[in-house]
């Protein structure tokens, strides 16, 4: 095992150079062909981009993932969970060249997450100790909880999906806490494992990501990347949780931005009797522009508190915290997102602040982000959701 080990480590950066170039190539082949495929963003209705933008991100990160995994077997998921992967990352391809039905879609999903988490073998047994002195088995219902919880995790990082970089930047926070609480937990293989997706992401953020002289992304992840990332990302919560001494709960706390603002999003809409899949302009990202940032603030401030809840759980279970204490926690702050975001939503609202006030001066994307904004202070209040969106998933 040592020098299995010895060996493996030595592969590992060249591995992630591998990963993150192989990405970096497939997406700058895809551009060209983007038009040909059918995979264009086009402005118009509610998307606000300033131009025709390729959906091809998320093909690029599958294809640097999916060399590496062939090419180094030590770095490589199980096959049922490539083929899950792989199964995801069509269904998003094709749902980006012409939209599915949402129903259809996440009824595909399921059956999808379903087959390839019993073809290998992965499940929840162990949920900790999630009230004082009593440990959760959920024996056979481990396996419905774990497609529940992935789905909910790809799901929420295709809703959050608004702002270039964002989730990007928030799967990438994710996949580094997972390699680290692996690290921590003496699971090198594991650990490493969670770094080559760090890579591919990595990729891609050199395209999404804004930068001096260049205003708005190249390209967008698509849901072929927010589904198959997402997924991922899930799997690998649940193996590291279930293989190492890492709670389960710590995991839970790696994935928790996106699926507290899609909670948020779908108990507030639920509340008004509004269609959790109808397009709408309530999420984070959108009361961070209605308060004045930008896009690259956004992102940001987002991929911030991603690491600090990450790292929050990881202190926590460090600090030999109880599990049930740590679920405490996150409840107490999920309650204080969704009463807070309420409550920021109705200030801006009494406040009537015009969001075109918040525009940054010929930034058609941040224009868009800002109108969406201003739109959800009718949603926020209680009126229809305006169908007005912005972002990579949501243009």
């Amino acid at each position: 095992m040592t020098e299995h080990l010895t060996l493996f480590d030595s592969l590992l950066l060249p591995s992630l150079l591998a990963t993150l170039l192989g990405t970096v190539l497939a997406i700058g082949w895809l551009i060209d062909r983007a038009p040909g495929l059918g995979l264009l963003d086009r402005p118009g209705g509610r998307k606000h981009h300033a131009q025709p933008t390729p959906l091809v991100g998320g093909l690029g990160i599958g294809f640097g993932l999916i060399v590496i995994w062939l090419l180094v077997p030590a770095l490589r998921p199980d096959p049922w969970l490539i083929a899950g992967f792989v199964a995801l990352l069509a269904l998003g391809a094709v749902d980006d060249h012409r939209e599915l039905p949402a129903l259809q879609k996440l009824g595909i999903e399921l059956v999808v997450v379903a087959a390839s988490l019993a073809g290998a073998g992965v499940t929840l047994g162990y949920l900790g100790t999630l009230l004082p002195g009593i440990e959760v088995h959920p024996l056979w219902l481990g396996w419905p909880i774990a497609i529940f919880g992935v789905a909910s995790v790809l799901n929420a990082l295709n809703m959050i999906d608004g702002v270039d970089g964002l989730s990007g930047g928030i799967s990438f926070a994710g996949f580094a806490a997972l390699a680290a609480a692996a690290g921590l937990a003496g699971d090198a293989a594991l650990m490493q494992m969670a770094l080559v997706p760090c890579a591919a992401v990595a990729g891609f953020l050199g395209y999404n990501l804004r930068f001096p002289g260049r205003p708005a992304a190249r390209v967008f992840l698509g849901d072929a990347g927010s589904l198959s990332v997402g997924f991922l990302l899930a799997v690998y919560a649940i193996v590291v949780c279930q293989n190492t001494s890492v709670p389960a709960i710590t995991t839970v706390w790696a994935v928790a931005l996106p699926l507290l603002d899609g909670l948020t999003v779908i108990q507030r809409r639920s509340a008004r009797g509004v269609s959790v899949t109808q397009p709408g302009a309530d999420h984070l990202h959108h009361l961070l522009r209605a308060c004045g940032l930008g896009a690259t603030a956004i992102t940001a401030a987002e991929t911030l508190l991603a690491l600090g809840f990450a790292g929050l759980g990881i202190a926590l279970w460090q600090g030999g915290a109880e599990e049930w204490v740590s679920l405490f926690l996150l409840l107490i702050i999920a309650l204080l997102f969704r009463v807070g975001s309420d409550r920021a939503w109705e200030i801006l609202r009494e406040r009537n602040a015009p969001a075109r006030s918040t525009m940054a001066v010929g930034d058609p994307d941040d224009d868009a982000v800002a109108l969406a904004g201003t739109a959800s202070l009718d949603a926020a209040h209680g009126t229809d959701l305006p169908d007005t969106r912005s972002g990579s998933a949501e243009r």
